[in-house]
């Protein structure tokens, strides 16, 4: 499926609030074809691979276009992989990639910049364990 056509990450489906980073998120993802943009169903598998199902919607001109109520949390487009990982390191950092090196150093990093925040430490330990396993 992966190899058939461009797929990007266009928003994520949590809410960005504070005192939850870093974490993994769950992205929306969607295809893109002739500038236009078609939402995708998938599942997330262990180890971590995403694995499209089927697509939801019609292609639309607009990534933000994909839902009727613009209620989630939008991004300039991400190109994606099935190995692709996307963190929130804070409200406005969002870090997608499929090396899990690059993921773990800039997690590693950000614990530098905010380990003083409550709980910060105890979450970055968790998305790192989730990232090697």
């Amino acid at each position: 499926m992966w190899d058939k056509g461009d797929y990007y990450i266009v928003g994520l489906y949590e809410e960005m609030v504070d005192d939850i980073y870093p974490t993994h998120f769950t992205p929306i993802i969607a295809e893109r074809k002739y500038g236009l943009y078609r939402r995708w169903n998938y599942i997330v598998k262990k180890p971590y691979e995403i694995e499209l199902k089927s697509p939801v919607s019609s292609f639309k001109e607009n990534h933000e276009d994909l839902f009727p109520v613009k209620t989630m949390h939008y991004v300039d487009p991400i190109k994606l992989n099935c190995r692709t990982q996307v963190i929130g390191l804070g409200r406005d950092r969002i870090l997608a990639s499929d090396s899990k090196a690059k993921l773990v150093l800039n997690v590693a990093t950000s614990v530098l910049t905010r380990w003083s925040y409550s709980g910060y430490l105890d979450r970055a330990m968790i998305t790192l364990r989730n990232i090697v396993e």
